[in-house]
């Protein structure tokens, strides 16, 4: 018979991270451009020139870290009658606090998540939705059932795992977000509660549905990508590869801590142990491993928490292969763990877990986070939540602390709610059940530790602050599997072996309010409207401290900047379409463009704040960098190009017209256009902004002596047209300008380009029209245009102007590409 031997309880190995101080430098100043403090998996070292400029704009004055303590240290303390310091509770409330850096917060500490500035601006493929990992085809296992074939495992890559002290999330670009850098929270698919690609070793593979994992290495834990933080929740785990399977037999002995031998004979695929485990717990390690886990144990069905296996199954029974074990955790309500995180719990007055007031407010979810690039996807990078020196000291106390007074968590009282530690703080009336083939077995924990900080702390290093909760700490699913065990969870709502229906008995044995006991998989739409909730507080968070209402800025979420490019500076379109949106309820920004200062200094008078004003010869094809530029540098974005300008000066036939003439209206009424529209793009697919055209009748019907001025305006339209331009009076249908017309509506997806025929209105060219060129155009033109003036059939402006402002302001993307005709 062959030999095999299961995993033995193991030894603790080394933290991946050192114990730090408990004194952290409050949040970051912030810096011109964004470079880590530390160093990170996604975020590598910076040459050191680079961060010593950095230090000269925004010194941070660090306390000096506190070393973690050797083992003969942590003995002479203990053998120190006078050395025990219980005096640690719960931090300072001001410790990592901060101010908002706009007025109208500035009156009040208030916190919120760092910000961090001059971010690169998101590229158009940031904008489209976040993938998840390359599946490549590892091995297949057979299913329990022969008729369900065999499942098929895969290795991911392609993708960022949580390690090394950071923690990792999906984002995605969303130009309803500017002052948040454009990013908020997103998720990839299979879209559902089940294991988390993220959350999980490296070492670990799974099948196509996220929901059945298997490794061939030691033990590596996986958690579910949803975590229970109050309330009665229950999962379920099938083992599909494991003890009694088709593995080699071998003779187990497993010795709980209460001295009692188990010896029998199994036979193994692998092992699994299960159960539920906190964001602190080793991903590299089985369930139960360290204190931030509560695990359970196929080999003689022993519960282990803090490497300490104890018998909880009946002697000889397994968990074995076929086995469906069902795990419920009650958690009293957040109301109830602040009290005891805060040091508010009384045991003698706190009795019902009144869930509906609890007299103690909420405090901020906080998030301090910035995206990275990865692998063709985008991340939030936060630094995770560490093992505690304290909860460090209870699983691996001195050697002398037992019978000696010290300086550590092994030397005092047990955990319990009102322990002086915060770390060893314990939930009341919090329990985990579990259930084996829909059969109750029993309570194998209670009293679990509380996560809430200050009992969970993140890693210590500058620019990290204690004390905050970002709304993903509490209690995962969690499986680890080791070299070929296989199991598959359901986390509802359909269960194979559904719990009986029971009363909620607290652990002190008196009967308290029933709980109501939901499947895990609800909590996954629930997350996301957090996640939601979240991403829209930040984001008026910052747009607050840019200003908020005080004055208008570019971030505010529902007043964009605009910006115009202005034709003549007399009563025309252009000054109607700019007017509307300065009047408009959001106060939008505009930056005006124009050949002459001083009609344009008017405005700038009575909108000091919202006009920005760009002069010049708009022939000359650096304007449009400029007045991008300008909006760019003075308010950060750019949403729209009103593109209005357009001259009618050389009128003549064709035959008496120079070809400078021709180049002349051409660089003017279309060169300078693709001059903006150059200049602009880049931030328009920022913001999925728009472009709006005003073209002219003459583009598509011909006037005499008009060829040049309606063919410039012809190719205006056939700029942002997919069909072919009929220009009469020029011959310009060639195949370059089709294949700009569709370069454009194949390249730019993310902006909406329109343009407008506004109609016959009564600005200074008609003037010039009835009183500079009545000399040359045709009489029937003359003599039509002057009537339209007399009986007052002229269109004011503001007509088709405000028709423009408003496609500026929100034009619907189905209408990209139309040539719009006001009349």
């Amino acid at each position: 018979m062959a030999e095999h031997q299961s995993p033995k309880p193991e030894s603790n190995p080394p933290s991946p991270h050192p114990a730090m101080g408990s004194s952290i430098p409050q949040k970051r100043a912030y810096e011109d451009e964004h470079i880590p403090a530390v160093s990170s998996p996604l975020n590598p070292d910076v040459t050191s020139s680079r961060l010593s400029r950095v230090k000269e704009k925004a010194p941070i004055h660090r306390e000096q870290r506190e070393k973690k303590e050797s083992l003969k240290k942590r003995e002479s303390k203990a053998s120190s009658v006078n050395g025990a310091d219980f005096s640690r509770g719960t931090p300072d409330r001001s410790i990592g606090s901060g101010k908002f850096d706009g007025p109208l917060t500035s009156s009040a500490s208030v916190l919120g998540p760092t910000r961090y500035n001059m971010l690169p601006a998101p590229k158009p493929s940031d904008y489209l939705p976040p993938r998840g990992p390359v599946l490549t085809p590892h091995h297949t296992k057979p299913a329990l059932k022969p008729e369900d074939g065999p499942t098929q495992f895969y290795e991911i890559s392609e993708h960022v795992h949580n390690r090394k002290g950071f923690r990792y999330i999906h984002c995605v670009a969303d130009p309803a977000f500017p002052s948040s850098h454009y990013y908020r929270q997103s998720e990839t698919e299979p879209f559902t509660s089940c294991i988390s690609f993220e959350d999980s070793s490296p070492h670990i593979l799974f099948d196509q549905s996220a929901k059945q994992i298997t490794t061939e290495k030691g033990f590596r834990m996986a958690r579910a990508n949803v975590g229970v933080r109050e309330g009665r929740w229950y999962w379920e785990c099938r083992i599909t590869s494991g003890i009694g399977g088709t593995g080699p037999e071998s003779a187990e002995a497993s010795t709980g801590t209460d001295g009692q031998a188990n010896n029998h004979t199994v036979r193994s695929g692998g092992h699994i142990r299960l159960g539920w485990a906190r964001r602190e717990a080793n991903l590299e390690a089985p369930v139960g491993f360290d204190a931030y886990s509560y695990g359970l144990r196929d080999v003689a069905g022993q519960k282990v928490h803090q490497s300490r296996p104890k018998n909880f199954f009946p002697a000889g029974e397994d968990i074995s292969e076929g086995d469906v074990i069902g795990l419920e955790i009650n958690l009293p309500s957040l109301a109830m763990h602040r009290k005891v995180v805060e040091g508010h719990y009384n045991p003698a007055v706190d009795v019902n877990d009144d869930v509906e007031d609890h007299g103690a407010e909420a405090p901020d979810i906080i998030r301090d986070r910035i995206p990275v690039p990865y692998k063709n996807n985008n991340y939030f990078e936060e630094v995770e939540y560490q093992p505690t020196k304290d909860l460090e000291d209870l699983m691996n106390p001195s050697p002398l602390a037992a019978s000696s007074v010290g300086n550590g968590a092994a030397a005092g009282p047990p955990p319990n709610p009102t322990h002086p530690l915060v770390p060893l703080r314990t939930l009341p009336n919090s329990s985990i059940k579990i259930y084996k083939n829909g059969k109750f077995v029993g309570i194998p924990f209670t009293d679990l530790l509380s996560f809430l900080p200050p009992a969970s702390k993140p890693l210590a290093q500058p620019g990290t602050r204690e004390g905050l909760d970002d709304g993903m700490l509490g209690y995962f699913p969690a499986i680890s599997v080791y070299r070929g065990g296989a199991a598959e969870v359901n986390l509802g709502p359909d269960f194979w072996n559904p719990p009986p229906e029971d009363q909620d008995v607290d652990t002190m044995g008196t009967e308290t309010r029933v709980k109501k006991l939901r499947p895990v998989c609800e909590r996954y739409n629930e997350q996301i409207a957090e996640d939601i909730t979240y991403d829209l507080v930040d984001e008026v968070d910052f747009w607050l401290r840019d200003g908020g209402l005080s004055q208008p800025k570019p971030s505010l979420l529902n007043g964009p900047t605009r910006a115009a490019a202005l034709g003549p500076s007399s009563p025309c379109i252009g000054l109607a379409v700019t007017q509307y949106l300065l009047r408009a309820p959001q106060l939008h920004n505009v930056v005006v463009v124009a050949r002459s200062r001083e009609p344009l200094e008017t405005l700038k008078t009575q909108y000091p704040t919202q006009v920005q004003v760009v002069c010049g010869d708009l022939s000359d094809l650096t304007i449009g960098k400029k007045a991008v530029e300008l909006a760019v540098e003075k308010w950060g974005r750019l949403d729209s190009l009103v593109l209005n300008h357009g001259v009618l000066d050389a009128v003549a036939r064709l035959e008496d017209l120079e070809i400078e003439a021709w180049k002349r209206t051409f660089d003017l009424n279309f060169f300078s256009i693709l001059g903006f529209v150059k200049a602009a793009l880049g931030h328009l697919r920022r913001c999925h902004g728009s472009v709006i055209f005003t073209s002219s009748g003459a583009a598509a019907s011909g006037y005499a002596t008009w060829g040049a001025y309606g063919a410039s305006k012809g190719m205006q339209w056939a700029f942002v047209a997919s069909g072919r331009p009929q220009i009469t009076n020029a011959s310009i249908e060639t195949a370059a300008i089709n294949h700009l017309a569709l370069t454009l509506a194949n390249e730019e997806e993310l902006v909406t380009s329109i343009s407008v025929r506004p109609g016959v209105v009564d600005t200074e060219m008609q003037r010039e029209i009835r009183e500079v060129h009545n000399g040359v155009m045709s009489q029937n033109d003359v003599k039509r245009f002057s009537l339209l003036k007399e009986q007052g059939q002229l269109l004011r402006p503001e007509q088709p102007g405000h028709v423009i402002a408003k496609l500026a302001l929100g034009a619907p993307k189905w209408l990209s590409g139309q040539f719009l005709r006001y009349v």
